[in-house]
């Protein structure tokens, strides 16, 4: 009952500073609920990061009500010029709640999507409350201890962690520790809660309500894409699910969510959304713009490659796509023109900024470690079914996306899309099968040529085509039995600009009512007279049920079970930390007093006292810089009893206590620390407590350098 309760505490918690910090500027500018909505996260993270930077500047210690406060300040000029409408804006959502079947589909789609994301992610990791068993786990948790500890969440001070004490700090991208830290404080809890539980409200809500914001504002999809694009939201494992494991890099995690928001408001940028969509207008769109690529930024960088992956081909096709309806215009059109003029300076701006920055801030040769695994064909069916590394391609997903690609090509303004797509997809083919190591460094070497991380950007945009290719599909299938159908066609009226009055209603009618609801269209047909053909009812149902019947086949078939298996091993190993060793860190503050150093390997989760235990550690994580008397205690404490050098290095440093779990390592190391490997069996500490094989030692009193005794 108690973790039930924490649980939900980090959940709201989550839920707050995902959408506080940024409702004001949200709800100040003008745009359609659902792109409000799809932007409230980006908003909320540039204003913790902004808040964040301000506090360091000025000295205050980092508060969960800086970033509100500020959000507020920044949004209230808005909010007070849009006060006479603000006023009667919640009763006109609840009206229009009411009164509107898609916002209830939108809801059940992303309730669905987000569920079988949960349960697929809490079956991974077999507790809400489970510690990653990865590399990067100890950085990360370590580092919101940091930022709590020392009062500071910039940028430039989560570095410091692993710095030589007193040194400057180094960028590094700290969204993600500002935003858990935030959460820890509010919600009371404790890190490893706070991380898992901040994950999953990322994954089951903002990333699937972001995918349909996309779909609904961007694209001619009718309530069925609608549904589809929310209830198809976890159906890769790709993404999210198989970053909620590996490495762990919660920051890049983070940076692949925000994703469909950029690729929204730059859809808008680019005229790129079908015209009787609501439109963002260009000065609200251009801030909107700014301040979520600096949450994309500030959340990790390779979130801006991965960004101009998707932005640069769909920028190029959105010129050709006005160039083109512009030489087929019969008079002038200036609002064409005006659009394809700006496409091509987002084209350009976009492809200088590629030119200048991917070279300059991609990591050394010798840092991208991860090589190829596969050949072309192979890695061509990976990013067909939105697999992922190292996965089996899901045949059903496979053949969903083969048709949904023929489907948007075929009917649905949102063609768009597949150059975003098959660009996005060729990269990761790269990473996975080009054996030419230099040419691959060149293109994925941004991502360390991590296939893992790489195999998660298709999926942005790979949902969204899966949406709307099955919703054109299905109103091309049904508009052939509809009676009068090709007399339409014949008059103009076209797949993708089919008035509301002209859409076929196949049962389930909630999901297929209004399917190009205010598309463009310059031509009515009068509705024809006959009634619908009694088999459309039994041809959406199937529909449903057969997308509803992949996505289990998904996630249950041989295909699915096997990247469950894998993505699990990350988090049920134990390789780095025990549930015995866990259960000691749990225990730790009960024999530690707070001002006490723990002498650790942070090799085998060790050093998670720190983010755990809330304990000062020796060494916070694996790679680190520290005075020769810290090298000296992990390589020798053990002898602090016998060698005076070592005693007074202890004493200095307030070494009291040690933590021994045993030789075994991450990644098959063993004994890397030394001074700890056989503590337990000399004389230099006692025991103190001990949970299974993991113990936890006090340091003996020992002879220092000018024969007093110390301890």
């Amino acid at each position: 009952m108690i973790l039930v309760l924490a649980t939900a505490a980090a959940a709201l918690a989550s839920l707050a500073v995902l959408a506080l910090p940024g409702l004001p500027l949200a709800l100040g500018l003008r745009m359609h609920p659902l792109a409000r909505a799809a932007v409230l996260t980006p908003l909320s993270i540039a204003v913790v990061t902004v808040a964040a930077e301000g506090c360091a500047l000025i000295g205050l210690p980092w508060n969960p009500l800086a970033p509100l406060l500020l959000g507020l300040l920044v949004g209230a000029p808005l909010l007070w010029r849009r006060r006479t409408e603000l006023r009667g804006l919640l009763p006109a959502a609840r009206d229009r709640l009411r009164a509107s079947a898609t916002a209830g589909v939108i809801a059940a789609g992303v309730l669905l999507g987000g569920t079988v994301t949960l349960v697929r992610a809490l079956v991974m990791m077999g507790s809400i409350d489970a510690v990653s068993q990865t590399y990067d786990a100890v950085f990360h948790l370590n580092a919101v201890r940091w930022v709590l500890d020392t009062g500071s969440a910039s940028a430039w001070n989560v570095s410091t962690m692993t710095a030589m004490p007193g040194a400057d700090g180094t960028f590094y991208p700290s969204a993600w520790h500002q935003l858990t830290s935030l959460v820890v404080m509010l919600s009371g809890g404790d890190i490893v809660l706070g991380s898992n539980v901040l994950m999953l409200v990322l994954a089951v809500l903002v990333w699937p309500v972001g995918l349909v914001a996309l779909v609904r504002l961007c694209t001619s999809s009718g309530r069925l894409g609608l549904f589809l694009a929310g209830a198809l939201s976890g159906i890769s494992s790709a993404f999210p699910l198989m970053l909620m494991s590996w490495g762990i890099v919660w920051p890049n995690f983070l940076s692949t969510v925000l994703l469909p928001p950029l690729i929204l408001l730059g859809a808008h940028l680019v005229g790129l959304v079908p015209e009787a969509r609501e439109r963002i207008a260009l000065g609200p769109l251009l801030g909107l713009l700014a301040l979520s690529g600096l949450a994309l930024a500030l959340s990790h960088p390779q979130g801006v490659f991965a960004a101009l992956l998707l932005a640069v081909p769909a920028a190029a096709w959105a010129a050709g796509a006005h160039l083109v309806a512009l030489r087929r215009s019969a008079a002038p059109d200036p609002v064409r023109r005006g659009l394809l003029l700006r496409a091509l300076a987002v084209l350009v701006l976009l492809t200088a900024i590629a030119v200048v920055i991917w070279p300059r801030l991609r990591p050394s040769q010798s840092s991208a470690v991860w090589g190829p695994y596969t050949d072309h064909a192979w890695s061509f069916l990976e990013a067909i079914s939105l697999a992922g590394t190292g996965g089996l391609p899901v045949v059903v997903v496979g053949l969903a996306m083969a048709a949904a690609i023929v489907g948007v090509l075929l009917r649905g303004q949102g063609r768009w899309l597949l150059p975003a797509f098959a660009v996005s997809s060729a990269v990761f083919m790269v990473s996975a099968s080009v054996w030419d190591l230099d040419l691959r460094y060149a293109i994925t070497g941004n991502w360390y040529s991590d296939t893992y991380r790489i195999a998660a950007i298709p999926v942005a945009a790979g949902v969204p085509i899966l949406a709307l290719g099955l919703d054109s599909l299905a109103g091309l299938l049904t508009g052939r039995l509809r009676p009068g159908a090709a007399s339409a066609a014949a008059a103009g009226a076209g797949a993708a600009a089919a008035p509301r009055e002209q859409v076929v209603r196949i049962g389930p009618r909630v999901l297929t009512r209004g399917r190009h609801e205010r598309a463009a269209a310059e031509t009515t047909v009068p509705p024809s007279p006959r009634r619908t053909a009694p088999v459309r009812p039994a041809l959406a149902l199937a529909a449903v049920l057969a997308v509803l019947a992949g996505t289990a086949l998904a996630s249950l078939g041989p295909a699915g079970r096997f990247a469950h298996d894998q993505a699990a091993l990350n988090w049920t190993r134990y390789d780095l930390l025990t549930p015995d060793e866990k259960a000691l860190l749990e225990l730790v503050p009960d024999y530690v007093p707070e001002d006490a150093v723990i002498a650790v390997n942070p090799w085998n989760g060790g050093a998670l006292a720190y983010a755990i235990s809330d304990r000062q550690v020796l060494s916070r994580f694996m790679g680190f810089e520290a005075p020769e008397e810290v090298h000296l205690l992990n390589r020798a404490l053990d002898e602090a009893d016998e060698d005076p050098e070592v005693c007074e290095a202890a004493h200095e440093l307030n070494v009291e206590y040690a933590l021994d779990f045993g030789p075994r390592e991450l990644f098959g190391r063993r004994a890397t620390y030394v001074g700890l490997n056989e503590i337990s069996t000399g004389g230099a500490a006692e025991v103190v407590a001990q949970v299974g094989e993991a113990k936890l030692l006090r340091i003996k009193p020992c002879t220092g350098t000018d024969g007093s005794m110390l301890g």
